[in-house]
């Protein structure tokens, strides 16, 4: 059961606090006092609709609408930047348009529930079907009917494959019977396998004999290589022995060589003996220069003999 309603900043209700009794409770009021903002803004917690901010009060603020149903307490807010719902201390975001299922379950009031002022007479303006409809789901027998409709629903769904799988068959029959040719296509495939497995042994064999040709090739080749190896022997060792005795008469020149720098040596040494001896003869003809050649006397002392008789 309702037992509190209450309402801020929404249309003409700035604050509102309303308490219901028991049974049938009757508002009442002057035109324009905000009795139908006060079924309005049940209507929005209830059902979270009308969408927008069309409601709100143009003094700003946030718009809130708090009921007390069954010892809950449900809040339906809306701010700037906030849009939310209240269940208890649960809180719920991004619900979408419809209220969150948590809060319906627990309000368990519906637009059946709802009499608008303008409103005809309830029922009494509708058809039969109608008012089976509104008394179907005042009561929960609107189930059945789902149950029904769902029933129905797949029996036409399971009616409608049967047909189509009916169609693929007589489809798939009348494209089985062109395939009349498959059996024989056998017969064809199995003799072409049996083509190519002749065809693969002899491709092998074609192989193994040019392998077998390409050997006889390589071995006349190496034949002609022994050959001129045979022929080219004698100028080899011919070689050998001219190298041999190049490296003799190497060896004869570097003994040759060794003789020619001992002469070479030895004229340096003659040279210089030669040389020494000029030099000896120089000084021994000076140092004779002053004797007599015949007697090896001093030529000094007869010429001072000879000038003293003279005086």
């Amino acid at each position: 059961m309702l037992k509190t309603l209450k309402i801020q900043n929404f249309q003409s209700h700035k604050k509102t606090q309303i308490k219901f009794s028991k049974g049938v409770n009757l508002i009442c009021g002057k035109t324009d006092s905000g009795k139908s903002s006060i079924r309005r803004a049940l209507e929005w917690a209830i059902t979270n609709k009308p969408s927008g901010d069309s409601f709100r009060s143009n003094w700003g603020g946030k718009t809130s609408v708090e009921i007390e149903i069954k010892n809950q307490k449900i809040k339906r807010i809306k701010e700037n930047n906030k849009n939310e719902y209240f269940l208890n201390e649960d809180k719920y975001k991004a619900f979408g348009q419809s209220p969150p299922k948590d809060i319906s379950n627990v309000i368990n009031i519906k637009q059946v529930n709802i009499q608008r002022q303008f409103d005809s007479v309830f029922l009494f303006s509708k058809s039969p079907g109608e008012v089976a409809r509104y008394l179907n789901e005042t009561i929960d027998i609107n189930i059945i009917d789902k149950a029904q409709s769902n029933i129905s629903k797949e029996i036409r769904k399971e009616i409608s494959g049967v047909q189509i799988q009916k169609q693929e068959k007589t489809k798939l029959k009348t494209e089985l019977a062109s395939f009349w040719w498959i059996k024989k296509a056998e017969k064809k495939i199995s003799q072409i396998e049996k083509l190519e497995e002749e065809i693969f042994q002899l491709k092998a064999a074609y192989i193994n004999a040019q392998l077998i040709l390409f050997e006889v090739k390589n071995s006349q080749l190496r034949k002609k290589d022994i050959f001129k190896t045979l022929r080219f022997k004698d100028i080899v060792g011919q070689l050998i022995n001219d190298w041999n005795s190049l490296k003799q008469i190497k060896e004869k020149q570097k003994q040759n060589q060794g003789i020619l720098l001992l002469l070479s040596n030895f004229y340096q040494e003659k040279k210089q003996i030669k040389i020494r001896l000029e030099d000896n003869c120089k000084i021994l003809k000076e140092s004779l220069k002053n004797n007599c050649p015949l007697c090896g006397r001093l030529k000094v002392k007869y010429e001072t003999k000879k000038m003293l008789k003279v005086q």
